[in-house]
């Protein structure tokens, strides 16, 4: 499997609070069948890049050298959840540092306080006029999107890529991010699923064999879990486009069966 979206790096945000932290967290994607990870700690500050990538680096040198130490075969590759902020549009040339493992693609976290749905669709212009791919974080969670199932439906007609995190299938966030997350998987409309992973096991945890056993064991086909654990994902990361599937229309649960 590949793991798109993980905060595996140490004291760099609030996922690994150490070394030893991040190598259990390693360990236990690695012990579930992950083969690579992307280290994508939280980025806010456009203004301070060139520092944010600087310590990167250093702490993405520093598990890598302790992995090697440890004989654990992962792979680790650097990316960010890059926070859609205002300061963008006046920067906006920075975006290309920041993408998963030097690819065209870039992990978009959209602000968790109300924003417009025209503000959405201006963030993921944005990211297309760099010559991007947008790929949004866990979209299940957003409040606006949970009142309008619209947003995301527009999202993937724009050609956005939807990351859902694993665990919201399984209610870990709460009822709302899981019926949209089940409502989207209705309807073939995640991309790749990832752990989100903040800590080596739990909620927050890096073992996805361990999910993706739980949602086999509800009836997910084992074709759809391998394109969204392993096919997608290995694309993204790949730099290679995603193969083109049939997507249906997200809609909410009440309008089922009318």
């Amino acid at each position: 499997m590949v793991d798109i979206h993980t905060h595996i790096l140490p004291k760099l945000d609030d996922g690994a609070s150490s070394l030893e932290e991040s190598l259990e967290m390693c360990a236990a994607a690695a012990e579930s069948g992950v083969k690579t990870i992307a280290a994508t700690p939280h980025f806010y500050d456009v203004t301070a890049t060139h520092a944010f990538l600087e310590k990167r680096e250093e702490r993405l040198a520093l598990l890598k050298n302790a992995l090697k130490a440890a004989d654990l075969s992962v792979e680790i590759r650097a990316g960010a959840e890059v926070a859609m902020r205002p300061e963008l549009y006046t920067n906006r040339d920075q975006l290309k540092r920041l993408t998963l493992g030097e690819t065209r693609y870039l992990l978009a976290e959209m602000p968790f306080s109300p924003i417009s749905m025209q503000d959405v669709f201006d963030y993921v212009e944005l990211i297309f006029d760099q010559g991007l791919i947008p790929v949004i974080a866990h979209p299940e969670r957003y409040a606006y999107f949970q009142e309008n199932y619209d947003i995301p439906n527009l999202l993937l007609e724009k050609g956005a890529v939807l990351q859902v995190t694993a665990q919201s299938l399984l209610g870990a966030f709460g009822p709302k991010p899981m019926k949209l997350a089940q409502a989207m998987l209705r309807a073939d409309a995640i991309d790749c699923l990832a752990s989100d992973a903040h800590e080596a096991y739990g909620r927050r945890g890096a073992d996805l064999f361990a999910i993706r056993d739980l949602l086999f064991a509800q009836g997910i086909p084992e074709s759809l879990l391998f394109r969204m654990m392993e096919e997608t994902p290995g694309q993204i990361i790949a730099d290679a486009d995603i193969s083109d599937r049939q997507i249906g229309y997200i809609l909410p649960p009440k309008r089922f069966g009318r």
